[in-house]
């Protein structure tokens, strides 16, 4: 699970067009893995846009041994407008959708962006866009 999730930190991190849409030199100070706990009134102070990671759910599979299948929510939010928002959504599809890699020990062979949908806090001007990944996976490291 850490791995699959350092994988997607590495690979949005290292992206220059989705650098351009956060408006930032280095992506990951605006990529937080974890629950995100922030009171109203300090909102205005965190960086915006800004993504989030946790997952969902983590699952072994049977065969072959030590392959994984895990659901990662990756949260989208833009205190700007909605267009920052969809476009920053857009490029993560175009980056983590199909893509593969090696994290460690672990072999990341499919990942695919399946769900995505627009909300709108209005009463705090926030656009969030909630996707969810699917990641497969297999743990490659020799016993």
């Amino acid at each position: 699970m850490i791995a699959q999730l350092q994988n997607i930190v590495s690979v949005l991190s290292t992206d220059s067009t989705l650098a351009g849409l956060m408006s930032t030199t280095v992506p990951n100070k605006a990529i937080y893995v974890g629950d995100v706990d922030i009171v109203r009134e300090q909102q205005k102070t965190f960086q915006y846009p800004l993504l989030v990671l946790h997952t969902i759910s983590d699952s072994f599979e049977r065969l072959p041994l030590g392959a994984r299948e895990t659901v990662i929510q990756l949260d989208v939010y833009s205190r700007n407008n909605e267009m920052e928002a969809i476009n920053i959504y857009e490029e993560i599809g175009n980056v983590l959708s199909y893509s593969n890699a090696t994290q460690g020990g672990t072999m990341i062979w499919w990942q695919r962006v399946t769900d995505g949908h627009d909300q709108s806090e209005t009463e705090m001007r926030i656009w969030h866009i909630p996707v969810t990944l699917k990641v497969w996976s297999y743990d490659n490291t020799p016993e």
